[in-house]
């Protein structure tokens, strides 16, 4: 087996382990995409307009692992990143120098 069959079936490992402890990937993007646009409408609601890209983006990363979570609560590693995720935002807020 050569380098790039070796990636190939590496990756088809990790995507195996993930679906069974998460579930399909669609079922994730269906639960993933629920979570944002209730975030992205209640902000343009209140504010009349878009939220920031950045924004979008932390939730973005929050909601990924929200989503994960909603199929597998227990899954140490994603509350962990949860909170890694969470000090990388709000230390990013503050050196905005836009915080509320």
């Amino acid at each position: 087996m050569n380098d790039r069959e070796q990636e190939i079936r590496k990756g088809d490992e990790t995507l195996s382990e993930r679906g069974s402890i998460y579930g399909p990937y669609q079922g994730g993007i269906d639960i993933r995409a629920g979570i944002l646009d209730a975030i992205f409408n209640g902000y343009r609601d209140q504010h009349g307009c878009e939220m920031p890209f950045m924004f979008q983006q932390y939730f973005w990363d929050i909601a990924n692992k929200l989503c994960r979570l909603a199929v597998c609560p227990n899954h140490e590693d994603s509350w962990k990143d949860i909170v890694g995720y969470s000090k990388l935002i709000h230390n990013a807020v503050i050196e905005s120098g836009d915080y509320k």
